[in-house]
């Protein structure tokens, strides 16, 4: 998401705008973990919660800040990739081929993603919850 998924001569304000709010929250749940290590420093168990929680949103943080720092160098990636895909798919004849074998790949494509979207939701609020029970 931080290079525009698939990022072309045009700007994205929207996807630089969620690359930007996703830094920025990520930045207060940084804070708010390293607040809340500092708070309870003498309860062990709970301060290694709480370092976990702290590595897995200081690594997304560090992820997402290299991509924006290195989007050129994306961009011309995907550009190069992408020259004959585009090609293809600019055929009326070919794109047809193609995209019609592609129905259950979409299918499962999506299913796939509404997991990993359902999973990963799971998976960031567990942390949360567990602070604040």
């Amino acid at each position: 998401m931080a290079v525009g998924l698939w990022p072309e001569d045009q700007y994205y304000l929207w996807l630089r705008f969620l690359t930007i709010f996703h830094l920025f929250l990520n930045s207060i749940s940084i804070l708010a973990v390293s607040g809340f290590i500092v708070k309870y420093r003498h309860n062990t168990k709970l301060v290694m919660i709480g370092i976990g929680i702290l590595i897995g949103f200081t690594s997304v943080l560090f992820k997402t800040a290299v991509m924006l720092v290195n989007y050129k160098s994306l961009k011309k990636l995907h550009q190069i990739l992408d020259l004959r895909f585009k090609k293809i798919l600019m055929d009326a004849k070919l794109s047809a081929i193609i995209l019609n074998r592609l129905k259950p790949i979409r299918f499962l494509s999506l299913m796939l993603t509404t997991a990993t979207y359902a999973i990963c939701f799971l998976f960031s609020t567990k942390p949360i919850l567990i602070m604040i029970y």
